[in-house]
């Protein structure tokens, strides 16, 4: 189980190192909702429009880690 949760936070990781040049948008099959990922300044952040509408402004995205300790042994 430690070694899925180890490799999803790196391959978060390489995703937001990527996110830096241009944001990420995912619609919706109807292209009522538009979800953006997006890393402003080094933190990685997220909004969800409705119909051009804003429902979430954006917010920053944040990880809770456990094991701290075998993290920080690994290098990603």
């Amino acid at each position: 189980m430690r070694k899925k949760i180890i490799i999803l936070f790196c391959l978060a990781l390489g995703i937001f190192s990527k996110l830096n040049a241009n944001p990420v948008t995912v619609k919706s099959p109807d292209g009522q909702l538009e979800l953006k990922f997006e890393v402003i300044g080094g933190i990685p952040q997220y909004s969800l429009d409705r119909a051009g509408k804003p429902i979430v402004l954006p917010s920053k995205m944040g990880f809770t880690l456990e094991w701290r300790e075998t993290l920080l042994m690994l290098s990603c």
